[in-house]
């Protein structure tokens, strides 16, 4: 009951991983693939719903710096050292969402410290404030995409409806995340 009212108060919201896992020798190719497309490619709309921000985490062959691109992949923002620290907060307004930049809202006390570090990571920030993050693992042939799906701020939030709803969009998303990688993994590792 408790968890109801907290969902009324401030909106539904579902946050879970999809991990794709690729074996054998092509696996890690087939990982590669995906995460190349991703950034030739970038997606311009999850489901319907605009990506109003592209993060990159990882800096670009060759050098370089890190950037965040609108749906147009224009540049959004950079990973440059913040100008004012006072008023540095860690993220950027982007169409009323906050986006988070590449650097800690606590630059103003630690400094260059508080730049976040390099990461073979892109995130996906919608327009209705959900965020997809695509990571390969680590330790293992697996890509994980986490989805994390946000109701409506409006009048129905947390409503039954809104869950209904947020339960729709993340079966639609984890079914096109799956299709995407599906089509990348398809000739990789098909038989020769």
């Amino acid at each position: 009951q408790r968890l109801e009212e907290i969902f009324v108060q401030y909106g539904y919201a579902r946050e879970e991983t999809i991990s794709l896992g690729y074996t054998g020798a092509a696996g890690n190719d087939v990982i590669r693939a995906i995460m190349a497309e991703l950034r030739a490619s970038p997606p311009r709309q999850f489901c319907g719903r605009q990506v109003i921000a592209a993060i990159d985490y990882k800096a670009p062959e060759g050098g370089g710096s890190r950037t965040a691109l609108d749906h147009n992949s224009m540049m959004l923002f950079s990973d440059a050292e913040p100008e004012d620290a006072a008023a540095h907060t860690g993220y950027e307004s982007v169409q009323g969402i906050e986006v988070p930049l590449f650097w800690h809202g606590d630059y103003k006390i630690i400094g260059a410290r508080a730049r976040l570090p390099e990461a073979n990571m892109l995130v996906y920030v919608l327009a209705d404030g959900s965020k997809i993050i695509a990571r390969p693992s680590g330790t293992e042939p697996k890509i994980k995409f986490y989805v994390l799906a946000r109701g409506t701020q409006g009048a129905d939030k947390g409503s039954a409806q809104d869950k209904l709803a947020v339960n729709a969009f993340f079966a639609s998303v984890k079914q096109e995340l799956t299709d995407f990688a599906g089509r990348i993994a398809g000739p990789i590792l098909a038989p020769a």
